[in-house]
């Protein structure tokens, strides 16, 4: 079932970097209420920047020495963000605190070594998951800080865990790219059919949202125990990202390309109902959805109507009534 509407006012707006650049990878904070976005930059950095809908500006995240490229940034419900980043060829996990801007080292490399990256905090925000040199690890937070090893085979990416940590998958490049899926058990399995799937996420009752290719195009399908359902067909695979789940697992969002506008929306996981998004500007692309007071807000980056540097756009997006 599809809904529209003729006539709503909806809060949105848009951030861009401070700096020349394109918008990528925007991520809301666990209540809805913050944005965290990347920025490609015209001098060769890439950046972090927070914001708050409502709220004019954003705000850049430093690295204390004031050098390096940041990257993927994963939100804890308390506020904080854990974010790789760091010198070229030397990636680290670093913590930001609320409503600070600067960053502390997470794991020091007495620890653990080498290169960090990919974190990705439970929904319950109990478990971390990242990767060290390619290999995935998991670590409590706030108890056992020990770093666990998962014996996961193949080039992994994309790490993302259940809200209770019981189950890990990944995007697995070998031969073909496919889901993999660790459980706390120890067993490893590959998820979904013949063909390329790609940047898994948990969805409500154990659901698991991957981009599914077929005959060169992308479609957003659910793999569930009894089976596969594709949500939206056509749709386009964001570059090095996990599909965009809200906080309940009950609503994924997604765009398509059209050079000539913006179209995107959102589906429930159980395919029931998709909800089409105006958006202004062109070529939308990495959604993100979260939820504020209870109510879905989108966040996707497009080019401004008449050109320049992709930004970052938010939306509410209206529900049917029950």
């Amino acid at each position: 079932m599809i809904w529209t509407w003729t006539s709503m006012a909806l809060a949105g707006g848009t951030f861009a970097a401070t700096e020349d650049g394109h918008a990528t990878h925007p991520t809301w904070s666990p209540d809805g209420k913050r944005l965290a976005f990347e920025a490609t930059l015209q001098s060769g950095q890439n950046a972090l920047y927070l914001a708050t809908p409502g709220e004019l500006g954003v705000r850049r995240v430093h690295l204390a020495t004031n050098f390096g490229d940041l990257g993927r940034a994963t939100w804890h419900r308390s506020g904080s963000l854990v974010v790789e980043g760091g010198r070229t060829g030397a990636s680290r996990l670093w913590y930001v605190a609320p409503g600070t801007t600067s960053l502390s080292e997470l794991i020091g490399h007495q620890e653990l070594s080498g290169q960090l990256g990919s974190p990705w905090i439970s929904p319950r925000g109990d478990t971390l998951v990242f990767l060290a040199d390619g290999r995935p690890r998991l670590r409590q937070i706030g108890t056992d800080l020990t770093v666990r090893t998962i014996e996961v085979d193949g080039r992994l990416s994309e790490p993302t865990i259940t809200a209770d940590g019981s189950r890990v998958a990944f995007t697995r490049d070998e031969d073909d790219r496919d889901v993999v899926v660790w459980s706390a058990d120890g067993t490893a399995v590959a998820a979904g059919g013949p063909g390329d799937q790609e940047g898994p996420a948990w969805g409500a009752a154990g659901t698991l949202l991957v981009y599914a290719e077929r005959d060169g195009t992308w479609d957003l399908t659910a793999l569930r125990l009894g089976g596969t359902q594709v949500l939206v067909a056509g749709v386009d695979r964001p570059a090095q990202a996990t599909a965009a789940v809200s906080p309940d697992g009950a609503w994924v969002a997604w765009t398509r390309t059209d050079p000539r506008g913006c179209h995107a929306g959102i589906t429930s996981v159980d395919g029931k109902v998709t909800v089409p998004v105006a958006i202004t500007g062109t070529g939308c692309a990495d959604p993100a959805l979260g939820l504020r007071d209870g109510a879905p807000v989108l966040a996707v980056t497009a080019v401004p109507e008449g050109g320049g540097w992709r930004h970052v756009v938010w939306t509410e997006v209206p529900l049917p009534s029950p």
